[in-house]
């Protein structure tokens, strides 16, 4: 349940300690880097009040780098962590979210442009969003009540009008359930669609190749995905139902080869195994492939690790006390070990240290820690801020790929997210606009 190497040369960065773009983001054709495997420094340890079961990334602080949060299901808070830029961070004090958060999300829910946090309580019928000033602090909050604790979140622009609705999995129920932002992080009254048996999380992402952002979700009783497709307005219709393995519990949605379709990946929590679902387009997939991924796999994310232009998959172990690591090379998928020492709870991907490759931040559920691992590989080639697609210039057909992708998670420095942080939202629209026009081929 969800929660989600420094090179020598400096990239051109236009929000402070932060490079905004991959030429390969799409993974559009460029040189491949050859494989030797993901590596990663010495982890950096920071000490919790209590242990952390969901993390997320964001620009909390307004400060151009990427922050942690971590939701805190013991004492009822959400912690902060602040980033120098650099990659270490400093442990702040707490917001109080209610009791037992235990599913965490990370957007802009009100419009002004910081982003906020979306908790979901494990002991009380209700949704809390802590509303951003702006400088990290969480000053105000906006309760959504519902008629039982959710599973996991997904946060997406369900209904087409530019702000992120939520979506929370109801597993007494068999539901899942659509609140839809008035803008002003305010949800009108709960609409509630059908799945399988338990669903214990979710994806959102285009998987029909629409204009609308759909769900995927897993099923924990009976080893199943349920694909909701979007109908535009927040209303959701049933596709198809794909087998995985047994007991599955996490879930993303990532362009995982060149075909520029979402593709699914699920943690199988008693089969030890991931399984790939591979879009067919329509918002068909493949029978899944199985591969091993170490003792209770559980939170999976996506991201490009090595900057070859495929993404690749992260893993927690629960049981293996150790992550697993899938180098995407080109379709297969190599898998590797990181030792940990403890079960793993929350992990969230994301370039911590400003030199536009993603990092791992990782908590503890059997100490109130979490640790980053700074990412050790190799250098990208200087980026053109904006440029989406790859052609060295920032043009109506970048800003049309953002704009198809604009309220979607995605795997951070892809399809959009120029700043990152793993979404596509009015921050990423701004730089782009920024810097539309620029040609990066002319001489500077």
């Amino acid at each position: 349940m969800s929660d989600r190497q420094v090179y020598s040369a400096a990239p051109e960065r236009g929000v402070r300690g932060r490079a905004l773009v991959s030429t390969c983001a799409l993974m559009l054709p460029c040189a491949r880097l050859a494989s030797a495997g993901l590596t990663f420094g010495p982890p950096q340890t920071y000490v919790l009040q209590s242990a952390a079961q969901a993390l997320v990334a964001e620009d909390f602080f307004g400060t151009g780098d990427l922050a942690i949060a971590g939701s805190q299901s013991a004492s009822g808070t959400v912690v902060r962590l602040m980033n120098d830029g650099n990659g270490a961070f400093t442990v702040l004090g707490t917001a109080p979210v209610g009791p037992s958060p235990t599913c965490l999300a990370a957007g802009d829910m009100n419009g002004d442009g910081d982003p906020d946090l979306v908790a979901g309580s494990g002991s009380l019928n209700r949704i809390t969003v802590l509303l951003n000033n702006g400088s990290g602090a969480f000053t105000s909050s906006t309760i959504a009540t519902i008629s039982f604790t959710p599973a996991a979140l997904a946060l997406g622009d369900f209904d087409g009008d530019l702000d992120l609705d939520v979506a929370a999995a109801n597993a007494n129920s068999d539901s899942v359930w659509i609140l839809l932002n008035d803008g002003s992080a305010v949800f009108g009254a709960p609409f509630a669609f059908p799945t399988g048996d338990k669903p214990w999380a979710l994806a959102a992402a285009r998987l029909d190749a629409g204009a609308t952002i759909d769900l995927a979700v897993v099923n924990y009783l009976d080893g199943t995905v349920s694909v909701l497709f979007n109908a535009g307005n927040g209303t959701f219709t049933a596709g198809g139902t794909f087998t995985v393995g047994s007991r599955p519990t996490s879930i993303a949605a990532a362009r995982l080869d060149a075909d520029m379709l979402f593709d699914l990946v699920v943690t199988n929590s008693n089969s030890g195994a991931i399984s790939i679902l591979r879009n067919l387009g329509g918002g068909n997939f493949a029978p899944a492939t199985n591969q091993y991924a170490g003792t209770q796999p559980g939170n999976v994310k996506t991201a490009d690790l090595d900057f070859d232009g495929d993404v690749d998959i992260v893993v927690t172990n629960g049981a293996g006390n150790e992550l697993s690591l899938f180098e995407n090379n080109g379709g297969t998928h190599a898998r590797q070990a990181l030792a940990l020492g403890y079960r793993a709870g929350g992990l969230a991907l994301a370039d911590y240290d400003g030199d536009m490759i993603p990092d791992l931040a990782v908590s503890s559920l059997t100490s109130s820690m979490i640790q980053v691992f700074i990412n050790a590989a190799a250098p990208p080639p200087p980026p053109c801020i904006g440029d989406i697609d790859g052609d060295l210039d920032v043009d109506s057909t970048d800003l049309n790929i953002l704009l198809i992708n604009f309220g979607q998670m995605v795997p951070p420095f892809t399809q959009g997210d120029l700043d990152g942080d793993g979404d596509v939202d009015s921050t990423d629209l701004n730089i782009e606009l920024v810097n539309f026009g620029n040609d990066c081929n002319l001489p500077t």
